[in-house]
């Protein structure tokens, strides 16, 4: 036998209530309380507000000369496209693009569904290294839909190279996430009790209580892991 959770209490075997120190916000606390798991709570969401770029720009790509269009393919060398997410958690698709202005120098055109919400540089040195960026800070942008106006967002390309091979996107990386549903509940080497939401996020419950014995040989087996 195992333990379980029986109308939102974890039990031991042998129905026994188990008791924890309770997690207050999301940090153990020095209060002692049967342990609840509640499966009613929802996580709330977050918005994104800094994404991140890890990629190699190929140095040999040819400048671009004609003004930035997003439905122009040839106004733009590369492009990379992730979700992000609003005040409410809905999900948004930011596109990125690149354009060679000069040797080791690019335009960075930032769109949101559709519309552009930004430019900014990008330069790097004669040896393929992230140089510098500009003008793509506190880039914002309106979801609609009842969330936060003007929504705030950083690029940043600081783990960007520009050598002499193809354009490759190592990494994009963006914070924020929607609405969570609570789905597994785990238990760690240390006793901590964590809700695992759909979401990814994990919010400490509780943490078993241990009693230390002098004497552990002189206790009893009752059966169903209880000891006297």
């Amino acid at each position: 036998s195992e333990m379980c959770i029986r109308d939102r209490y974890m039990v031991a075997p042998g129905g026994e209530k188990l008791q924890g120190f309770e997690a207050v916000n999301g940090v153990i606390s020095s209060n002692m309380n049967d342990i609840q798991v509640q499966f009613s709570q929802v996580s709330a969401p977050e918005p994104t507000t800094t994404v991140d770029i890890s990629m190699n720009f190929d140095s040999s790509s040819p400048v671009i000369v004609p003004a930035f269009d997003s439905a122009d393919s040839a106004t733009y060398n590369s492009r990379t496209s992730m979700s992000i997410f609003d005040s409410l958690g809905a999900t948004h698709i930011m596109n990125t693009y690149f354009a060679k202005t000069a040797d080791n120098s690019w335009d960075v055109h930032a769109e949101v569904d559709g519309t552009v919400i930004g430019s900014g540089t990008a330069t790097f040195t004669d040896a393929g290294v992230f140089s510098a960026q500009a003008g793509l800070s506190a880039l914002t942008f309106n979801p609609g839909g009842g969330a936060a106006p003007n929504q705030p967002i950083d690029i940043t390309l600081g783990t960007a190279t520009q050598y002499g091979d193809d354009t490759i996107v190592h990494r994009l990386n963006a914070d924020g996430f929607s609405a969570g549903t609570p789905g597994n509940v785990n238990i760690d080497q240390d006793g901590v009790i964590s809700v695992i939401y759909s979401n990814g996020v994990v919010r400490p419950v509780s943490q078993v209580a241990v009693a230390k014995f002098d004497n552990p040989q002189g206790l009893y087996a009752n059966g169903k892991s209880s000891w006297g």
